[in-house]
């Protein structure tokens, strides 16, 4: 069987709810392709997942490793930007623009009080990759979007 990440970056705290909503919505995706013969099975990947060394020290050596080799990244902000969220989103783009994965999308909490400089930094890195943002009010907007994704990934 073959084993394919989706990684999930954010600020842990700053999106809780919809970080453990995508976990459980998106999990959903092996249901169609484990059992309809597809033979391959998504690993969700968010950085409390990974090693104590990352959560305590903040080390990112090991997430880093595990988003150039992930299939999808989804980065989202809300209010804080994050600096290892940045650097996440922008191995992301890098090991795209090398190597044509892993697919990144990128959005922020619509209605959210961005920091405006952090976020503006973050459009920067956008446009220079050529992603374009998205806004989402719902968490099964970034559902819907990453399951077509997965399903064009299948074909």
């Amino acid at each position: 069987m073959k084993k394919e990440d989706v990684f999930i970056a954010s600020s842990i705290n700053d999106l809780g709810d919809d970080r453990l909503y995508l976990h459980g919505d998106l999990g959903e995706i092996n249901k169609e392709y484990v059992c309809s013969g597809k033979d391959i099975y998504f690993r969700f990947v968010f950085c409390e997942d990974a090693g104590g060394e990352v959560k305590y020290d903040g080390s990112q050596e090991e997430l880093n490793e595990r988003i150039k080799a992930s299939a999808v990244t989804v980065v989202i902000f809300n209010e804080k930007v994050g600096k290892y969220t940045v650097e996440e989103l922008e191995i992301a783009l890098e090991t795209q623009k090398n190597s044509g994965h892993p697919f990144v999308f990128l959005y922020f909490r619509k209605d959210a009080e961005c920091d405006p400089v952090g976020k503006e930094k973050v459009l920067e890195l956008a446009r220079e990759y050529g992603l374009e943002p998205k806004e989402y009010a719902d968490p099964s907007e970034i559902v819907n979007t990453v399951f077509q994704k997965i399903r064009e990934y299948c074909q």
